[in-house]
């Protein structure tokens, strides 16, 4: 199964109404399982940089399947730094990214910046279950 544009706006715009909940302003980015941008939001206040950090963290969840932060643990930072330059610096190992999952398969990833890290971890998971089943 892929993420359809349909899902990828729908788990947006729930990580974006959690954040509008909770008085913060994020980047929120949605990727397909192939961590390809599908749908993105810089909320009004959200730092520029918002966007690619929130991308980046989505990327990592979409391709292990597992939250971004997880794998920062998981991975010696050698392998990290390797990771980072092998995609160009397109990927972020922080808190803030989860996967978007159709029963047992990975579909996509979100991921949030722009607050701390348990803010954005919340946003994006609240905008992942919104379409994960």
């Amino acid at each position: 199964m892929a993420l359809t544009y349909e899902q990828a706006d729908k788990a947006l715009q729930a990580a974006v109404a959690k954040a509008q909940e909770m008085g913060i302003t994020l980047g929120i980015s949605v990727v397909d399982a192939g961590g390809q941008l599908m749908a993105m939001a810089r909320m009004t206040g959200a730092n520029g940089a918002t966007a690619d950090v929130s991308a980046g963290k989505a990327r990592v969840s979409a391709m292990y399947g597992v939250p971004s932060a997880a794998m920062a643990e998981r991975l010696p930072a050698n392998i990290v730094n390797a990771m980072i330059t092998a995609h160009n610096g397109r990927l972020v190992y922080s808190l803030g990214g989860v996967p978007i999952k159709a029963g047992d398969e990975v579909i996509g990833g979100i991921g949030a910046s722009g607050s701390a890290p348990d803010n954005d971890e919340l946003c994006s998971k609240v905008g992942a279950d919104a379409v994960s089943g």
